[in-house]
């Protein structure tokens, strides 16, 4: 009983911070101000350095896997698909296999896989960002791309580099017949 609780004051305290950052200024009664400068108003006397600012963006777009390579997360050049999107797309639709235990159940829906394509275009480190009750499904997503041919690498200041994926699978029955 107190984890429910404390999980409504989390989500009740998040709704409360959601709804005073969307509080207008003139909605604000006068006695209620502060005479402390707001953050906007800090944010522009404060000095800009620019390689401050660069070196925290690329922090938060990488992080480093368990051998130690560099893994980007934004880049400035995404992975693709040999042939693009209309490629990708004919290669899962020609390679999913719908699982018997899956059409058996009629489950549908979507799962996130989730990949590094790597510096020379391998896929690898494939797992499930979220999946399905039916786990047929998100092991038969999880299967196909693992066996996806390679990419073409993402890009980062000129180079090619290790960048984190995430792809929709879409398993959906014909309904017609």
């Amino acid at each position: 009983m107190p984890i429910k609780q404390s999980i409504i004051l989390v989500l009740f305290g998040s709704f409360l911070h959601i709804t005073s950052c969307s509080v207008k200024k003139s909605d604000i009664d006068q006695s209620d101000q502060v005479n402390e400068p707001s953050i906007n108003e800090q944010v522009a006397t404060e000095e800009y350095d620019e390689s401050k600012d660069e070196s925290t963006e690329e922090i938060a777009n990488t992080f480093t896997d368990q051998y130690g390579n560099t893994i980007y997360t934004k880049v400035d050049q995404k992975p693709a698909f040999e042939g693009g999107e209309e490629a990708l797309y004919d290669f899962l639709s020609s390679h999913l296999k719908y699982p018997k235990k899956a059409l058996e159940k009629n489950a549908e829906g979507t799962v996130l896989v989730v990949f590094i394509v790597s510096k020379d275009g391998t896929i690898r480190n494939v797992e499930l960002a979220n999946g399905l009750d039916e786990s047929s499904l998100n092991l038969e997503a999880m299967r196909v791309v693992s066996e996806m041919p390679n990419w073409i690498p993402g890009v980062q200041d000129g180079e090619q580099v290790n960048v984190k994926y995430t792809l929709p699978v879409r398993f959906q029955l014909d309904h017609q017949n």
